[in-house]
């Protein structure tokens, strides 16, 4: 997920918003607006976090929550060991999903992030057949008394590949095709990638909504339970854009503050530079600020 891409993120006011019941979604979920997010956290960014002012105690208090998802490909440092329990491992494609669970050393794995994007990582296969890719990795993820957890992370550059016609934004391409919606049928969560519109709080809301509403009446329509876990993308950069750290940590505590009570949680992604050019150098300062802002 901490790939980051170019895309339009103009959303045209209304046009592809669901209409009453998403509201209705919305005012059910705002009526726990205060309950405490939970945190998906890449290892490399706990570790980035760390060695930051104010670091330490920020990312012992996201070790101590038993919610919290630590991302790495491998088992934990031994200085963090007892949170292995934590740990989830990152799949970009359904090769990489079978070889992730016949993997020794994830034989306690609890959780698999299946994030499928428009990159070489991931098959022109799976990009066309995300849905399906998602699907048989989590028929794989529950087979054999295996009950680990599987979050689809499908990237909004897919709509390129899926709707190349469609005439308007990633955005309105997913919403358009039910992106999120045919995801969640798939897994046992979804994590929705809007970082790339986190600096505009208002439309980071509303376009939340949209999917959460699309999420819940996909799974309503397939006969399965619509209270599923369900996270949205924050960064520590978006592309192409060079915003203050404490502008932009502000921005991120706005976004959390209008949107908490829509998921569950937040995967707070430190873009590194190799993988996101557009980036610029990683920046654990705003994750910080955002998290101790919360505390406030």
């Amino acid at each position: 997920m901490v790939r980051m891409k170019k895309m339009m993120v103009a959303l045209g006011v209304g046009v592809f918003m669901a209409p009453m019941m998403a509201q209705i979604d919305a005012g059910r979920a705002d009526s726990g607006n205060h309950h405490a997010p939970a945190w998906i956290v890449a290892l490399s960014g706990i570790e980035q976090m760390e060695h930051q002012k104010g670091g330490p105690e920020v990312v012992k208090k996201l070790l101590a929550d038993p919610r919290t998802i630590i991302v790495a490909g491998n088992p934990l440092p031994s200085t963090m060991r007892d949170n292995e329990s934590q740990r989830a491992v990152s799949v970009l494609s359904l090769d990489k999903c079978k070889a992730a669970l016949d993997k020794p050393s994830n034989a306690g794995l609890k959780t698999l992030l299946v994030d499928l994007e428009r990159w070489p990582g991931t098959p022109l296969a799976d990009q066309r057949n995300p849905e399906g890719a998602t699907r048989e990795c989590h028929e794989l993820a529950h087979q054999d008394g295996r009950h680990i957890s599987v979050i689809a992370v499908p990237a909004m550059d897919l709509m390129s590949v899926l709707d190349p016609k469609f005439k308007g934004t990633q955005y309105q391409a997913a919403i358009h095709y039910d992106l999120e919606g045919k995801l969640a049928t798939a897994s046992d969560g979804v994590d929705v990638q809007l970082e790339n519109i986190e600096d505009k709080p208002g439309q980071f809301e509303q376009t939340l909504r949209t999917f959460v509403h699309q999420i819940k009446e996909a799974r309503r329509k397939a006969n399965l339970s619509p209270e599923v876990p369900i996270y949205v993308g924050l960064s520590t950069a978006v592309v192409n854009k060079r915003i203050p750290t404490d502008i932009l940590a502000s921005m991120l505590r706005e976004d959390v503050t209008r949107t908490r009570g829509l998921v569950t949680g937040y995967w707070m992604a430190i873009p590194s530079k190799n993988l996101c050019p557009g980036c610029g150098e990683p920046n654990p300062e705003v994750a910080i600020r955002l998290l101790q802002s919360l505390d406030e």
